[in-house]
């Protein structure tokens, strides 16, 4: 029973580095790494909570990490909006 317990929880991390590392190489914008990493964490701590993990976790993992992606896009648009519309108003101030 122990013996079986710890080949899935290798099974599960096997799994979810796979997943992990497979995402980060398809995100070329470093800054989203660590978002995406904690994406994998919490992913992985509430597929340990069901009865299937490696059943939830590969959905689950790729619904947050989509998540933290395209909130960073958002954050950077903002940023870039306010520092043009900051340099704009600088410049008609000036």
């Amino acid at each position: 029973m122990i013996s079986r317990d710890r080949a899935r929880l290798a099974e599960f991390e096997v799994l979810k580095q796979r997943l992990l590392l497979r995402r980060l190489d398809q995100v070329q914008n470093l800054e989203c790494h660590p978002m995406i990493i904690r994406a994998a964490e919490r992913a992985a701590e509430l597929a340990s909570l069901t009865q299937v993990p490696l059943l939830v976790f590969p959905c689950l993992f790729e619904e947050l990490a989509n998540n933290a992606v395209e909130q960073h896009r958002e954050r950077a648009g903002f940023y870039w909006r306010t520092l043009t519309g900051t340099q704009a108003v600088s410049i008609v101030v000036s």
